[in-house]
């Protein structure tokens, strides 16, 4: 769920500890220390995506490989948006449905199958 929407219902993503540490509220998705937050979630599941990836892709089923890779570049590209907006997040990430984005994650997803298992000239099955 949405970290924006969350906090309005009285759901707060953000650890109690934190909001304590840099005295500001579950509400201040605006401040610097939020999106300090956002940053250091941003860089843990970058860093989670890419085990996962590298876990996948030694896989001998190329469909799972395939499944795999499809299901990271959606979230790899919203990852990318937070941190071009500066870790503001927002609402709505519809805009992930658009032609653009949809080339993006096209593009992550050749780039990644290609180094795995194109490059090592393994047979793929099917």
């Amino acid at each position: 769920r949405d970290a924006l929407i969350d906090a309005q219902e009285g759901y707060f993503n953000i650890p109690e500890d934190y909001l304590v540490e840099y005295q500001i509220t579950a509400l201040d998705v605006r401040s610097d220390a939020y999106h300090d937050w956002v940053c250091d979630r941003i860089q843990l599941a970058r860093s989670l995506f890419e085990s996962g990836q590298n876990y996948i892709s030694q896989g001998q089923n190329f469909r799972r490989r395939l499944a795999g890779v499809f299901y990271t570049a959606r979230f790899m590209w919203v990852l990318n948006i937070i941190k071009q907006e500066n870790y503001c997040l927002r609402e709505d990430y519809s805009d992930r449905k658009s032609l653009p984005a949809f080339l993006w994650m096209i593009l992550y997803i050749l780039k990644t199958l290609w180094g795995s298992p194109f490059k090592k000239g393994k047979y793929i099955p099917l």
